[in-house]
């Protein structure tokens, strides 16, 4: 079940998942730069600094008052004061130029900023009533049911009610899927054998996703936290195109933060040193991997394949075993979040589609450097140079620069790209996920009932 109550402040994907349908972002992401949802249109003015959005105002949200710019800038105000709020890169406050338009303020030059506006903490927001098309309605511990409210955007062929359910296990949801009592299968969670089965299925959508498996280093990792040659040696080892020969429907190699967004991909190039360790390095790693011997990650499908080829490598290369450690999905959530783990396989995801949203979480001040014992300040000065670039080619140029010294200081090991395969009933129309996994329910057509599950 997703684990946010709120869906303005989603901390997991499931949450951001159902969030879709509840909270109306001012743009949503598409294959290209973010399209209107709550904003017609977004400006970016004094070189990165104001974010100048025109709101559509035809709008109106549950309760029936039409969207009104009022709403927009109370709602920054309040992320502005929030302490969850990342150092530089979100807005410092927002006022109204007139009624349906805002002006969003920015500490220095952001000129990602419209692809902050897919983000669900920057939507408008009222206290009770939703702007999105459907309403909670009933929560209990395995489902969660949304009722289209009376103003949303009214067509016949939009579902009345969105039911998401969880399941036990990807397994229980194929059977309830093949029976006719699930409409939509879970986003993730499909194993080799399973893609295998249903390959030819007619109503099977795939893409790749920005969800990325990397290696993480906890608080017992001992020289593999303190040590970027130590990182870059192990990173260097490892054989992505092997991590996913047996997974290939399910996962891509991965090796850099801007491979989604780039120009032109940069996976062909050296994943941050490859074959290029001492041997005195290589000694060091074998000897910090001797003393963390735990590869924990989340019990599900294909993570344990990619942690059992990760263990199988080092083995092959440096005569070390390391032990996987299942986890179920609390106990994953509480090892990533406390650091109380020797070495942790995770997914993570973009949070909004931009190179920026993979590297600025390394600002030496955020909390993700902070967890990781990260303080560059080169890597500092090349984030906020590439965050005020205005030319798109100069902007590239500067991400792949911030990228190429993150990868000298591998703060985690980036090994894989996930591919979401969805399977729908007849009863829905077309579905369309975004680069992220998420669904644009003013867009899903249906009969009165539909079910989306979320893993357990």
């Amino acid at each position: 079940m997703p684990l946010s109550r709120t869906f303005h402040r989603p901390i997991d994907y499931d949450s951001r998942f159902v969030g879709e349908a509840v909270v109306r972002t001012l743009l949503t992401e598409a294959d290209g730069p973010p399209v209107p949802r709550a904003a017609r249109h977004a400006e970016t003015l004094d070189d990165g600094r104001r974010l100048r959005v025109h709101l559509d105002t035809s709008l109106r949200w549950s309760d029936g008052e039409p969207l009104r710019a009022a709403h927009l800038v109370d709602t920054i105000g309040v992320r502005a004061d929030s302490v969850e709020r990342p150092v530089d890169f979100l807005p410092t406050g927002a006022d109204a130029v007139d009624e349906g338009t805002v002006d969003i303020h920015f500490a220095c030059p952001t000129v990602f900023a419209p692809a902050l506006l897919t983000l669900p903490r920057l939507a408008p927001y009222r206290d009770g009533p939703v702007l999105g098309s459907h309403v909670p309605v009933h929560r209990a511990a395995r489902s969660i049911r949304l009722a289209r409210h009376p103003f949303a955007w009214d067509s016949p062929d939009r579902p009345d009610e969105l039911i998401f359910r969880a399941f036990a296990s990807f397994r229980e949801a194929l059977d309830a899927f093949e029976a006719g009592t699930l409409d939509v299968t879970p986003t993730l969670g499909f194993n080799q054998a399973g893609i295998d089965a249903f390959r030819d299925h007619p109503r099977l959508t795939s893409r790749d996703l920005a969800l990325f498996g990397s290696l993480e280093f906890g608080r017992r990792a001992g020289a593999l936290r303190e040590s970027p040659a130590t990182r870059r040696a192990l990173s260097g080892l490892l054989d992505r195109d092997d991590l996913v020969a047996s997974l290939s429907d399910l996962l891509s190699p991965w090796r850099q933060q801007v491979d989604p967004w780039s120009g032109a991909p940069l996976s062909d190039d050296p994943p941050g040193g490859r074959s290029t360790a001492t041997v005195h390095e290589l000694d060091e790693l074998r000897s910090a991997l001797t003393a963390a011997p735990e590869l924990a990650y989340a019990d599900f499908a294909p993570n344990g394949g990619v942690v059992e080829a990760v263990c199988r490598q080092v083995e092959a290369q440096l005569g070390v075993r390391l032990a996987p450690r299942p986890l179920s999905f609390p106990q994953y959530v509480r090892a990533a979040a406390t650091g109380e783990h020797d070495l942790l396989y995770t997914l993570t995801t973009a949070d909004f589609p931009d190179p920026a949203a993979l590297l600025t979480p390394w600002r030496s001040s955020s909390p993700a450097a902070r967890r990781a014992g990260l303080a560059d300040q080169e890597l500092d000065r090349l984030i906020g140079v590439a965050a005020g670039c205005l030319s798109v080619e100069q902007r590239h140029a500067a991400w792949r620069a911030a990228n190429q010294r993150w990868l000298e200081l591998m703060p985690r090991i980036p090994l894989v790209r996930a591919r979401s395969h969805v399977l729908c009933s007849e009863r829905v129309g077309a579905l369309a996920l975004s680069g992220s996994g998420f669904v644009d329910f003013d867009l899903l057509t249906t009969a009165p009932a539909t079910v989306h599950a979320t893993k357990e």
